[in-house]
């Protein structure tokens, strides 16, 4: 199976850090939000620095891609 390829965006505004999501379809802004949310409750608090991209890989999609 390929790795996702489309790639949705979402910024945190206060503190100028961009995430960017690649999944399998277009994200809708409740996935994108529980997406980064499940990512910050693996790194257990640890937050970006501000003026950052963060990139996070999702298998959201996947089973329509299959």
């Amino acid at each position: 199976m390929e790795s996702p390829t489309i790639k949705t965006t979402a910024t945190d505004r206060d503190r100028n850090i961009r995430y960017e999501v690649l999944a399998y379809r277009t994200l809708t802004e409740a996935e994108m939000i529980m997406t980064i949310r499940m990512l910050w409750g693996q790194k257990k608090g640890k937050r970006p620095k501000p003026n950052s991209t963060i990139t996070v890989m999702s298998i959201i999609g996947a089973q329509d891609y299959m």
